[in-house]
């Protein structure tokens, strides 16, 4: 099976696209790694949402998801909502945001 990488954008974001006989990828590195496409290319089905008429931007650490784009495929690391870091140690009681750290840092 033939791989191929190749820079590409995402709504005027630089992006890289991960292409396969069968399908190909979009993620966006300086959103977090976001996934904005998905699609089987046996079919042209497109798997992941698109932002719809909402404003595409990169996000800024600690912002709420739900005031983004809310398109593709976000990870979601260490947390889902904001919560206190539950773990011992230095980073105890230390605030993280919705969604975690990971889809708002390049």
């Amino acid at each position: 099976m033939n791989v191929s990488v190749s820079k590409t954008s995402w709504h005027e974001i630089a992006a890289w696209a991960l292409e396969s006989d069968h399908h190909r990828t979009v993620m966006v590195p300086e959103m977090g790694a976001k996934i904005v496409s998905l699609v089987d290319k046996r079919d042209g089905f497109e798997w992941i949402v698109g932002p719809g008429t909402r404003p595409v931007r990169k996000v800024a650490y600690g912002a709420w998801w739900h005031e983004q784009d809310m398109a593709g495929w976000d990870e979601m690391f260490p947390t889902i909502i904001g919560c206190s870091y539950p773990g011992p140690g230095p980073l105890n009681g230390i605030q993280l945001p919705d969604h975690g750290e990971a889809w708002s840092m390049p």
